[in-house]
């Protein structure tokens, strides 16, 4: 393996929410700053306003990139016409044009490598070194239907999990993925103080079909009506909102439904953090975070979920409501035993998820990018 020198880094962000994805992003951010490496956090301009609420302390540092000029969005109107525009990205005409405004900055500040994370756009860049963060399934499937001139044009991926890394190798077998060492966090709520714990049950994850916050609203519902000491907070954003807050509208004094900009706090104050993803909870931030804070879990058994977050701090459940509510139920039903889960948590948290050893393969892996040691 080469020993290259560090490159500097771009740490690049799309989008203009905070999820799970781009809170790890801003967690690696944080924590390759802390150790002097030579790093930049890069948001396109409607993230500022957010990352000044949600991160104060970053939000000056933070550099606002240009995704391309009026040209690139007029060839993206080309987009209607898919067989013109695949052959478009599969090289030729896209590749030699590259990305120029994101190649200006990189030259203009001295960036050798970009860590892309859900910036779909950027594929074809000169003169810099790329890495794509694949940090969920639905961004494996969508890079895997790009042309295979698009994918390769990136000189590698970095697989967020072991569920996600296999996901790509079969659906872009042309593209040997590096795999992540493990899950990259930063507890901001790690000092709980276990007297600020209330009944409360929390679901934060985005409003999608495969996080499956509908069959939990309705599990939910059903619930509260069992558990009149008990509330819900499902947390989050996304096109199922309306239906969410439909299903719940008769208990709204007992089951929030809401989007809010420090959830770390309020998994300082929740007992129990429900996740039921498809296909694997893990890497969730949100359930790090819960555990992190001492909540006991309920997650599906999709995945590697049992595996990496279980071990005495919660219980798994089928995707079945009725099997949801019960294990709810049992959950909530012995506050003592509900407590030491929640230690538990805490306690497995701590040791399983290190930021000094993912760091240490973060590290490597930009080293080996930059000598040239990582294309796909």
């Amino acid at each position: 393996m080469s020993e290259a020198k560090p490159p500097k880094t771009a740490i690049l962000v799309a989008t203009d929410k905070l999820s799970g994805a781009q809170k790890r992003a801003i967690a690696i951010y944080e924590a390759l700053r802390a150790q002097d490496y030579l790093v930049e956090l890069w948001i396109e301009p409607g993230m500022k306003p957010v990352l000044a609420s949600a991160y104060p302390h970053i939000a000056d540092e933070a550099v606002v990139y240009l995704w391309g000029t009026w040209f690139d969005r007029l060839l993206r109107s080309l987009e209607r016409f898919p067989k013109l525009w695949r052959w478009m990205n599969a090289g030729g005409p896209m590749a030699a044009r590259g990305n120029p405004s994101i190649e200006r900055l990189a030259r203009a500040r001295g960036v050798e490598l970009i860590h892309l994370f859900l910036e779909l756009r950027v594929a074809h860049v000169k003169g810099v070194k790329t890495l794509f963060e694949l940090t969920s399934p639905d961004i494996v499937d969508t890079v895997a239907s790009w042309p295979r001139g698009k994918r390769r044009a990136l000189d590698a991926y970095h697989a967020v999990s072991p569920s996600v890394d296999r996901r790509f190798r079969e659906k872009a077998p042309d593209v040997e993925p590096i795999r992540a060492s493990g899950p990259m966090t930063k507890f901001r709520a790690k000092d709980v103080a276990v007297g600020r714990k209330t009944n409360t049950i929390i679901f934060a994850h985005r409003f999608m079909a495969r996080k499956n916050a509908v069959p939990f609203a309705r599990v939910a519902h059903r619930f509260v009506a069992m558990r009149p000491d008990w509330s819900v907070r499902i947390l989050g954003f996304g096109d199922q909102e309306s239906e969410i807050k439909a299903i719940v509208a008769d208990s709204s004094d007992r089951i929030e439904v809401a989007l809010i900009p420090n959830l770390e706090e309020a998994l300082a104050e929740s007992r129990v953090f429900v996740s039921l993803i498809e296909p694997d909870n893990y890497p969730s931030q949100s359930v790090m975070e819960s555990m992190a804070a001492g909540n006991a879990l309920l997650v599906s058994d999709t995945g590697d979920s049992v595996e990496m977050f279980l071990d005495g701090n919660g219980l798994a459940t089928s995707l079945d409501e009725e099997e949801v509510l019960e294990k709810l139920l049992e959950l909530t039903a012995d506050p003592e035993r509900l407590a030491a889960m929640g230690a538990k948590s805490r306690e497995l948290a701590e040791k399983r998820f290190d930021q000094g050893r993912y760091l240490s393969h973060l590290n490597s892996v930009y080293r080996r990018i930059a000598a040239g040691d990582a294309a796909c």
